[in-house]
């Protein structure tokens, strides 16, 4: 999210920058990750997340246009770079344990609080809280479905695998080093000499390394 103003100096002075923050913070949406601020003296960016919260001036980044070369503004904004939107350096800090960007939202009055919160504003903030809740249930079930449809395709195939040599072999239990194949029915000579013969154990028996045996002199 990007606010442009042509009074200069409207960003660089922290009052200033407040106001106008606190006018358009109610456009900052659960993914806006960054307010930017600018004003023909300087460039803000502020890390957001979420309209309710409360940010101190003193984390955001301030670069003076008259005092700043390319090389240093790139470095600044880093984490805004275009080759950086695939990553999220502040989740990866965070979970090294980083915690210096938890924001906190009010969403009541305390009792007996000193310092009583605008009504309106603690409305808004459960609001934004709630739709937060609804939306990280609804990515995490999407996730854990394409979780459990990619493991539920793989565990059909294997199922329909059991099944045949079941059907083919009748046995209930069966070794061959190091896999251990379990059916229904007690083994019998008849299919331990028909699964031995089968193409594909006689190829798994052919992989498997020969042991040289020492010859006695």
């Amino acid at each position: 999210m990007v606010e442009v103003k042509d009074e200069e100096g409207v960003f660089f002075k922290e009052k200033s920058r407040a106001r106008v923050f606190q006018e358009k913070a109610k456009y900052i949406g659960l993914d806006t990750a960054w307010f930017v601020m600018i004003d023909p003296k300087c460039f803000v960016l502020r890390a957001v997340t979420s309209r309710s919260a409360r940010y101190a001036s003193s984390n955001d980044i301030v670069l003076r246009w008259a005092n700043t070369n390319e090389e240093e503004f790139r470095k600044a904004c880093g984490e805004i770079h275009a080759e950086h939107a695939a990553s999220n350096p502040r989740l990866e800090a965070f979970r090294r344990g980083d915690e210096s960007p938890i924001a906190e939202v009010k969403l009541s009055n305390r009792p007996n609080a000193v310092t009583v919160l605008n009504e309106m504003e603690l409305v808004e903030a459960r609001a934004e809280f709630y739709l937060a809740l609804r939306s990280a249930a609804n990515l995490l079930n999407l996730a854990s479905r394409r979780a459990l449809e990619t493991l539920a395709q793989r565990a059909i195939e294997i199922r329909n695998l059991r099944d045949d040599f079941a059907r083919d072999f009748g046995i209930r239990e069966f070794h061959l080093d190091p896999f251990r194949l379990i059916s229904n029915e007690l083994p019998t000579r008849e299919a331990v000499v028909r699964h031995r013969d089968a193409p594909n154990t006689k190829n798994a028996r052919k992989a498997r390394p020969q042991r040289k045996r020492a010859r006695k002199r």
